[in-house]
């Protein structure tokens, strides 16, 4: 009985062996579909890393450059006179009332008030 005993220990060994080695076989098959999909994900992100730098490099050329006085603050401020007295800088020459623009906004002014006059009475 002792040699059927060992022999039913050794069956019964051999059966966990084998289950854990199924087990190893599903779990290496897992991480091997886990490696295919990461070296795939990794592809996408490659090629959408590769497109960005694209984009970046056309915006690049779309920006104006670093030494353009329209784009350089300092620059701005240098040619507005820009001071602790006057932070938006120094004020220019008065418009005559001459000018185009005056002559318009008094206009729109005026007709303004005028349609204001006419809902008022009128209403």
């Amino acid at each position: 009985m002792a040699d059927a005993e060992k022999a039913q220990r050794a069956a019964e060994s051999a059966k966990e062996a084998e289950e854990a080695a199924r087990q190893q076989a599903r779990r290496a098959e897992a991480a091997e579909e886990s490696a295919e999909e990461s070296e795939q994900s990794a592809e996408e992100s490659e090629h959408s890393a590769e497109e960005a730098a694209d984009e970046a490099a056309e915006a690049v050329e779309l920006v104006a450059p670093l030494t353009d006085p329209v784009v350089d603050t300092g620059v701005r401020r240098i040619e507005a006179q820009v001071d602790k007295d006057n932070p938006w800088g120094r004020p220019g020459q008065r418009i005559s009332r001459d000018h185009p623009f005056v002559i318009g906004f008094l206009a729109a002014l005026g007709v303004a008030s005028a349609a204001a006059l006419v809902e008022a009475v009128l209403v």
